[in-house]
């Protein structure tokens, strides 16, 4: 385990990676010097443009941390544990499962870190919902996870050249690593897309996504939307004896008697980002940690890869197929 990390490079820094700097630096037990690489990304750029920019002479640091365009993850990724530097990187873990897969036997190979940033498990309401929920027992659910956007993004989200997907990959990684913490992968799944504006349909970038999740005894769907009405996210369970509506705000349990139980969950997004960087930080070098987080994020990936191809083929996909020759090496 590493008590300190002498230098952290931020490579990349937009809105992100400047709230992790500013976040980082107040972590002077763990972080003991910040560096910030921030190329400017606008305009027509090539997948190798951000490598050949990185300064050569900036290599004495022992963690970067990665919070560029989607479509630029893997070759940064893979150029840093090259370098011999652990990695602490926005989500995905990467766009594909061939990719994924790539880099965790560059992980392993090299005995480094890597891992994804998502903040559902670093909050109260998921710690909560492991005291409360035993999967076993979930006969259902439904997750609804909006936001309000009234125009169409402009930014990198809005190519799909630069973020390879809509809202599936983009706020549904959250919610996909949120699901696999609690049930594991599903046996099969469907999809289905929507798009509200054209611009996001002519980019092939889904901005509703509806999600069917068949774990044998449980059912669940997901909807995720990027310009809805309002702004919500709410997890509802149901189990053999009661059932759950849980957001970031309160969770509330309600009984086959009528008895309802509300509580409140006093939780800041700042502080949830605080604890999973000391939490990746605390166990930079904690190969176990390291090992479980992998395996999880690229079950994550392959997920999400087979509710594309549902999306694509109209039909229901089993995740055995997929899975079939996706085992990574482990070296002990």
């Amino acid at each position: 385990m590493m008590a300190r990390a002498k230098e952290l490079i931020v490579g990349g820094a937009g809105n992100q990676g400047r709230l992790y700097k500013d976040l980082l630096s107040q972590q002077s037990d763990l972080v003991e010097k910040i560096l910030v690489y921030d190329p400017n990304l606008r305009g027509d750029v090539n997948r190798s443009w951000i490598i050949n920019k990185f300064p050569d002479d900036v290599t004495v640091f022992d963690i970067a941390l990665i919070t560029i365009p989607h479509s630029f993850h893997f070759e940064m990724t893979r150029h840093m544990l090259d370098l011999g530097k652990h990695v602490i990187k926005e989500k995905p873990l990467a766009c594909s499962s061939e990719d994924a897969r790539s880099l965790i036997n560059q992980t392993v190979e090299k005995r480094l870190s890597l891992f994804t940033t998502t903040q559902r498990p670093y909050t109260l309401m998921f710690k909560r919902l492991k005291d409360k929920v035993i999967p076993s027992d979930v006969h259902s659910f439904h997750y609804i996870y909006q936001k309000n956007f009234l125009y169409p993004d402009t930014g990198w989200r809005s190519l799909y050249k630069y973020c390879r997907g809509g809202v599936l990959l983009d706020m549904g990684y959250h919610i996909i690593d949120l699901l696999n913490r609690f049930f594991d992968l599903p046996v099969r799944v469907t999809a289905s897309f929507g798009y509200f504006f054209e611009e996001c349909k002519s980019e092939n970038l889904e901005d509703t996504a509806l999600l069917t999740l068949d774990y044998g005894n449980c059912k669940g769907t997901v909807k995720i939307s990027r310009h809805d009405y309002s702004k919500m996210e709410s997890f509802n369970i149901v189990t053999h004896t009661h059932s759950i509506q849980a957001n970031t705000k309160e969770i509330t349990v309600r009984g086959r008697n009528g008895d309802e139980l509300i509580e409140c969950l006093d939780d800041i997004e700042r502080l949830v980002l605080v604890r999973m960087l000391k939490f990746f930080l605390q166990n930079i070098s904690n190969q176990e940690f390291i090992r479980s987080e992998l395996e999880l994020h690229f079950k994550n990936v392959l997920l999400i890869d087979a509710l594309y191809k549902s999306a694509k083929l109209h039909k229901w996909i089993e995740l055995s197929e997929l899975l079939e020759g996706e085992k990574v090496k482990w070296k002990n």
